[in-house]
Protein backbone atom coordinates (compact mmCIF):
# COMPACT_ATOMS: atom_id res chain seq x y z
CA UNK A 1 0.00 0.00 0.00
CA UNK A 2 2.81 2.37 0.91
CA UNK A 3 4.65 1.71 -2.37
CA UNK A 4 1.47 2.38 -4.30
CA UNK A 5 0.90 5.71 -2.53
CA UNK A 6 4.52 6.72 -3.11
CA UNK A 7 4.24 5.81 -6.79
CA UNK A 8 0.99 7.77 -7.08
CA UNK A 9 2.63 10.76 -5.37
CA UNK A 10 5.62 10.65 -7.74
CA UNK A 11 3.36 10.43 -10.78
CA UNK A 12 1.32 13.42 -9.54
CA UNK A 13 4.54 15.36 -8.92
CA UNK A 14 5.83 14.55 -12.42
CA UNK A 15 2.53 15.67 -13.97
CA UNK A 16 2.63 18.92 -12.00
CA UNK A 17 6.21 19.54 -13.15
CA UNK A 18 5.25 18.86 -16.77
CA UNK A 19 2.27 21.23 -16.48
CA UNK A 20 4.44 24.04 -15.09
CA UNK A 21 7.06 23.50 -17.81
CA UNK A 22 4.42 23.42 -20.54
CA UNK A 23 2.61 26.54 -19.34
CA UNK A 24 5.56 28.69 -18.34
CA UNK A 25 8.53 27.61 -20.48
CA UNK A 26 7.54 25.66 -23.57
CA UNK A 27 4.62 27.89 -24.55
CA UNK A 28 6.29 31.16 -23.54
CA UNK A 29 6.65 33.15 -26.77
CA UNK A 30 9.18 35.92 -27.47
CA UNK A 31 6.32 38.42 -27.14
CA UNK A 32 5.48 36.98 -23.71
CA UNK A 33 9.07 37.51 -22.56
CA UNK A 34 9.09 41.09 -23.89
CA UNK A 35 5.76 41.75 -22.13
CA UNK A 36 7.28 40.49 -18.87
CA UNK A 37 10.26 42.80 -19.41
CA UNK A 38 7.90 45.74 -20.06
CA UNK A 39 5.98 44.92 -16.87
CA UNK A 40 9.25 44.72 -14.92
CA UNK A 41 10.35 48.04 -16.42
CA UNK A 42 7.08 49.72 -15.45
CA UNK A 43 7.43 48.39 -11.90
CA UNK A 44 11.10 49.42 -11.74
CA UNK A 45 12.20 45.80 -11.25
CA UNK A 46 15.71 45.95 -12.70
CA UNK A 47 16.53 42.35 -11.77
CA UNK A 48 13.55 40.93 -13.71
CA UNK A 49 14.27 43.31 -16.60
CA UNK A 50 17.85 41.99 -16.86
CA UNK A 51 16.58 38.39 -16.59
CA UNK A 52 14.96 38.92 -20.00
CA UNK A 53 18.40 39.03 -21.64
CA UNK A 54 20.73 36.16 -22.46
CA UNK A 55 23.24 35.44 -19.70
CA UNK A 56 26.08 37.19 -21.55
CA UNK A 57 23.91 40.16 -22.53
CA UNK A 58 22.47 40.45 -19.03
CA UNK A 59 25.92 40.96 -17.52
CA UNK A 60 26.70 43.74 -20.00
CA UNK A 61 23.29 45.42 -19.60
CA UNK A 62 23.61 45.27 -15.81
CA UNK A 63 27.04 46.89 -15.95
CA UNK A 64 25.81 49.58 -18.35
CA UNK A 65 22.84 50.38 -16.12
CA UNK A 66 25.08 50.63 -13.07
CA UNK A 67 27.48 52.97 -14.86
CA UNK A 68 24.72 55.17 -16.23
CA UNK A 69 23.18 55.44 -12.76
CA UNK A 70 26.52 56.17 -11.09
CA UNK A 71 27.47 58.91 -13.52
CA UNK A 72 23.99 60.17 -14.43
CA UNK A 73 25.12 59.68 -18.02
CA UNK A 74 21.77 59.07 -19.66
CA UNK A 75 18.61 61.16 -19.41
CA UNK A 76 16.42 58.04 -19.58
CA UNK A 77 17.52 54.54 -18.74
CA UNK A 78 16.76 51.61 -21.08
CA UNK A 79 14.30 50.39 -18.45
CA UNK A 80 12.30 53.65 -18.63
CA UNK A 81 12.42 53.57 -22.44
CA UNK A 82 11.10 50.01 -22.59
CA UNK A 83 8.32 50.91 -20.16
CA UNK A 84 7.02 53.38 -22.77
CA UNK A 85 7.29 50.96 -25.71
CA UNK A 86 4.53 48.92 -27.30
CA UNK A 87 4.88 45.51 -28.86
CA UNK A 88 3.87 45.49 -32.53
CA UNK A 89 4.72 42.06 -33.96
CA UNK A 90 6.96 39.00 -33.66
CA UNK A 91 8.59 36.67 -36.17
CA UNK A 92 10.03 33.31 -35.14
CA UNK A 93 12.55 31.46 -37.32
CA UNK A 94 13.86 28.31 -35.67
CA UNK A 95 15.82 29.26 -32.54
CA UNK A 96 15.77 32.99 -33.28
CA UNK A 97 13.03 35.56 -33.23
CA UNK A 98 12.56 39.25 -33.92
CA UNK A 99 10.08 41.30 -31.91
CA UNK A 100 9.02 44.62 -33.39
CA UNK A 101 8.65 47.38 -30.79
CA UNK A 102 7.46 50.96 -31.13
CA UNK A 103 8.16 53.87 -28.80
CA UNK A 104 6.96 57.30 -29.83
CA UNK A 105 7.77 57.63 -33.54
CA UNK A 106 10.53 55.01 -33.61
CA UNK A 107 10.20 51.33 -34.48
CA UNK A 108 12.96 48.91 -33.49
CA UNK A 109 13.62 45.22 -34.02
CA UNK A 110 14.53 43.32 -30.86
CA UNK A 111 16.46 40.11 -31.68
CA UNK A 112 15.82 37.14 -29.42
CA UNK A 113 17.27 33.65 -29.13
CA UNK A 114 15.94 30.43 -27.64
CA UNK A 115 17.98 29.37 -24.60
CA UNK A 116 17.57 26.65 -22.00
CA UNK A 117 15.69 29.30 -19.95
CA UNK A 118 13.33 30.20 -22.81
CA UNK A 119 13.31 33.20 -25.16
CA UNK A 120 15.84 35.90 -24.25
CA UNK A 121 16.91 39.21 -25.79
CA UNK A 122 20.37 39.05 -27.39
CA UNK A 123 21.89 42.52 -26.89
CA UNK A 124 24.89 41.65 -29.06
CA UNK A 125 22.66 40.96 -32.07
CA UNK A 126 20.65 44.09 -31.28
CA UNK A 127 23.76 46.22 -31.56
CA UNK A 128 24.58 44.78 -35.00
CA UNK A 129 21.12 45.54 -36.33
CA UNK A 130 20.98 49.10 -35.00
CA UNK A 131 24.22 50.40 -36.52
Amino acid sequence: MRKMLMTLFLVALALAGWWVFDRHVANHSPSDEIQEMISAARLGDQERFIAGFTEESGRIISAMLSLSEAYSHVRKSPIERLAEAQLIDETITGNTAVVLMQARDRTREIPMVWTSAGWKVDAFEMEKGWK
